[in-house]
């Protein structure tokens, strides 16, 4: 998240931003999920769900490489959202219920030092 707020109409969403669910990587947005209760995620998901064709229609209107910073305070709200729709709508925000492998075992490849992938192991016997 920046300083700059949200673009004029997007108010109502302001105290998700302040909340911190405008993180700039995927792993501050996943921290972000992860540390929320049941009800600030559902609330988050229900107030993003509710907006998400306004925000998309807004930032259409700008490209991609460089967005305002208003306009990327709302893109990651929206890429937040990607981050907790599945958990919201699969088990009603409760993150607990989840069975899988963690999500912070989980590092995007572009977070990655050196900025890529890293060399695959070498799984063969020795000779």
């Amino acid at each position: 998240m920046n300083a700059a707020g949200l673009p004029s109409g997007f108010d109502d969403l302001q105290p998700f931003l302040a909340a911190g669910w405008a993180g700039a990587t995927e792993s501050a947005r996943v921290t972000r999920r992860s540390q929320a209760s049941r009800a600030e995620l559902l609330g988050f998901y229900d107030a993003m769900r509710a907006r998400l064709a306004d925000a998309i229609v807004h930032l259409d209107g700008h490209p991609l490489a460089a967005l305002p910073p208003a306009e990327e305070n709302l893109m990651h709200l929206v890429l937040s959202l990607a981050e907790v729709t599945f958990i919201a709508e699969k088990f009603g925000g409760d993150e607990r219920k989840f069975e899988g492998i963690e999500a912070s075992r989980f590092v995007p490849v572009h977070e990655l030092r050196g900025g890529g992938l890293a060399p695959p192991p070498d799984y063969r016997a020795s000779d």
